[in-house]
């Protein structure tokens, strides 16, 4: 596949064994969108979500990564 020799060009290592994959970047991507504060509809359309229950889950782990965020403030400032 075309993404395989794209991995190995830049250097980056390749495979499900201890590399990359073309899933690993596509959920990075959706990822930084929901990061970004993308509402749910646009993260769903740029991901090509057929599902939204599918998007909900990379808003989810947002809402997650904020709390824990969150929490590292609240321990500074106490």
């Amino acid at each position: 596949k075309s993404w395989r020799e794209l991995f190995r060009h830049a250097g980056l290592p390749v495979g499900r064994k201890g590399g990359l994959t073309w899933h690993d970047l596509r959920h990075e991507f959706i990822s930084f969108l929901a990061d970004q504060g993308g509402e749910i509809h646009e993260v769903r359309e740029a991901a090509r979500h057929k599902d939204i229950r599918t998007t909900e889950r990379y808003m989810k782990a947002r809402e997650e990564r904020l709390k824990t965020l969150m929490g590292k403030m609240a321990m500074r400032s106490a």
